[in-house]
């Protein structure tokens, strides 16, 4: 398995990890930040951190 592959795999894992429910439950929180509740930020930032860094990754491949 080349390095790019090993790093995407474990970028996958890293993406579980960001989605199991207690990392999830932590933003679950009546908090707002700029007018929008914590837990949509949390998980578009999520996804698109990873979207980006899949990009990436595939970039140097």
């Amino acid at each position: 398995m080349d390095p790019v592959s090993r790093r995407l795999a474990a970028l996958a894992v890293l993406g579980l990890v960001a989605f199991v429910s207690p990392v999830f439950g932590a933003f679950n929180r009546p908090v707002w930040l700029a007018g929008l509740p914590l837990l949509p930020l949390y998980l578009f930032g999520c996804w698109a951190a990873l979207v980006v860094a899949a990009a990436i990754l595939e970039r140097h491949r």
